[in-house]
């Protein structure tokens, strides 16, 4: 069984007593090198000027870097300093100019407009994390038939799901199974094909089987999955003999205490290949290079980031991990001029005082739920998606009624699936999956989960709006 998490941890060895330190390139002229490292171990320092190599050729280039810029260093105990070499335009560490400072884990270096991510790790991790998800990735592709990738919402499951995918051939087959969303019934038809039409089973051959939240499906999804693992067939609609089945499985699950219920067998089948993802929050120095695979995947070209932006990307929480992350990209692109780098947003209004109530976000609902229109994003509508519009006019009309009034699992149930009599543990599965769109889409915070059920937090200004006025 191997079981791995994606981030570097400490071994318990004394020798992780001395760590070594690592430099992620987290912003620069050049945005195709953002996200390179150098690790400098105990005893050795590393020269940083505009010829700078370690992070790639020009990597520290572009005018605002001297020659001969700052020499960061790590004594043979362990502690690490940062001199500046007499630079023109000065050696930052968060922001503060500097000409000898001691540097500690998840501070900021500034070579003019260039920003260097500070962080250390164990001795004996250290210089083998440094492309350790890559490599695990690789490895789980080229060798396992299954695997189960765990983490938190927004941790980036889908991400590695599809990294996977493309190791195994992009041209391949890629079928993508919404577990929550499949009701028992109609299990069989999906999976297995029906009147004529393949199943998502048969459309995989060959290719890749994307089973997202597999600890939300039903009972009936489960039990496909694990025999099709167990016997490596099929049968395909009504087709009395079985068809061998030829797709490589990635699953999906939460980790923590969300809730799901993965099948004990099921579990032991797909955990055999185990990939945990952590927060965000525990990989900040990854932070810069998935901004600029973001802001490439969106824009279809590499762009610069301006420092400050950086450095707010790198000191923001992100509760919702990398889907917050894209929620801070997507609105500073959206601000932003033609001109690189992309600035950071514009300051958002100033906090209230101690005294005076606190301010959350703000959106206008439709009364019956049909669409929502947070400020400053684009409107959402939800004609085309029944439960979500019946679930947030439920919340809209507990709203109206008491300002943060709770709405019990049961009664969200109820109204979002009306004709449907669900078991309370794939009522409470389903509602979850519901919700965690919702707050996708834009609701984010303006929703919030408590003991007794969901709400409208009390802080968020919502503006109810019926009959279009």
């Amino acid at each position: 069984m191997v079981d791995s998490t994606l981030a570097a941890s400490s071994s318990g060895d004394p020798a992780d007593a001395i760590p070594r330190w690592v430099l992620t390139l987290a912003c620069s002229p050049l945005p195709s090198a953002v996200g390179a490292a150098v690790v400098i171990a105990p005893g050795t320092a590393i020269e940083l000027g505009r010829h700078t190599d370690e992070f790639g050729p020009d990597a520290l280039g572009g005018g605002r870097v001297s020659r001969e810029h700052a020499c960061i260093e790590v004594a043979a105990d362990g502690t690490c300093t940062v001199e500046d070499r007499g630079s023109h335009n000065g050696t930052r560490v968060n922001g503060q100019r500097i000409r000898v400072a001691s540097l500690r884990r998840n501070d900021l270096v500034g070579l003019g407009n260039v920003l260097l991510h500070v962080d250390r790790h164990a001795a004996s991790t250290a210089p083998d994390d440094l492309d350790r998800r890559d490599r695990e990735l690789h490895e789980v592709a080229a060798q396992a038939e299954a695997v189960l990738l765990r983490g938190a919402t927004g941790t980036g499951k889908d991400w590695c799901a599809r990294r996977l995918h493309a190791l195994r051939g992009e041209t391949r087959p890629w079928v993508v199974v919404d577990c929550a969303a499949l009701r028992e019934d109609a299990v069989d038809p999906a999976l297995l094909g029906a009147a004529g039409r393949p199943g998502m089973f048969a459309q995989a051959q060959g290719g890749t089987l994307y089973l997202d939240g597999i600890d939300r499906a039903s009972s009936r999804l489960q039990a496909l999955v694990l025999g099709v693992l167990k016997h490596s067939q099929f049968h395909a609609g009504d087709e009395p003999q079985p068809r061998p089945f030829e797709a490589f499985i990635v699953a999906s699950a939460a980790d923590g205490d969300a809730p799901g219920t993965l099948d004990d067998a099921l579990a032991a089948r797909l955990g055999h290949w185990t990939l945990r993802l952590p927060p965000l929050a525990n990989r900040r120095r990854e932070i810069p290079g998935l901004a600029a695979q973001i802001v490439r995947d969106e824009l279809g070209r590499d762009r610069a980031l301006h420092p400050r932006l950086v450095r707010d990307l790198l000191q923001a929480e992100y509760p919702g991990n990398l889907h917050d992350l894209r929620t801070r990209l997507a609105r500073a692109l959206r601000e932003a001029g033609p001109e690189d780098p992309v600035p950071a947003p514009a300051l958002a209004p100033p906090a209230p005082s101690p005294s005076s109530p606190s301010l959350g976000p703000r959106c206008q609902v439709d009364a019956q739920g049909q669409w929502f229109h947070p400020d400053g994003e684009a409107r959402v509508e939800l004609l085309h998606r029944p439960v979500l519009m019946r679930l947030l006019a439920a919340l809209v009309a507990s709203h109206v009624q008491s300002t943060g009034g709770v709405l019990t699992p049961e009664q969200l149930v109820a109204a979002g699936w009306p004709d449907e009599r669900l078991g309370r543990r794939v009522g409470v599965n389903r509602l979850y999956v519901a919700v965690s769109t919702l707050r996708k889409l834009g609701l984010g915070s303006m929703v919030e989960r408590t003991r007794s059920g969901y709400r409208f937090a009390a802080e968020a200004r919502v503006r109810v709006v019926v009959d279009g006025s």
